[in-house]
């Protein structure tokens, strides 16, 4: 399935509800793929901006965890998949996090 078909499945299955649809479908761009390593397939929700803020640090996050509620309804990882919370940017607003606090789970694409 395409990623917002999933979306809205599982909305019509009841495993999220309408408010985490609409969070999921607020990325900037959303992405499927397989991995390389052994084919399990991967779900990207990209937050983008010139500057990278902590809110769209929190929303990559969030985007990520509810994409993972779907996919564990379904099955383990090996079956159904991972989702990766990412941000792309020009640049960090370090004063959103310290010059020292890591972004976590969060992959950073420079652009």
């Amino acid at each position: 399935l395409q990623f917002l078909g999933m979306v809205n499945d599982a909305v019509k299955r009841g495993i999220i509800s309408d408010s985490v649809a609409v969070e999921l479908g607020g990325s900037y761009a959303n992405f499927q793929g397989r991995r390389a390593s052994d084919g399990v397939a991967i779900y990207i929700g990209v937050q983008a901006g010139f500057t990278i803020y902590k809110n769209d640090v929190d929303m990559a996050l969030a985007q990520a965890s509810a994409m993972e509620q779907v996919l564990r309804y379904d099955g383990p990882p090996e079956k159904t998949g991972i989702a990766l919370p990412v941000v792309a940017g020009g640049q960090l607003f370090r004063d959103s996090y310290g010059m020292d606090e890591p972004l976590g789970k969060v992959i950073f694409v420079q652009i």
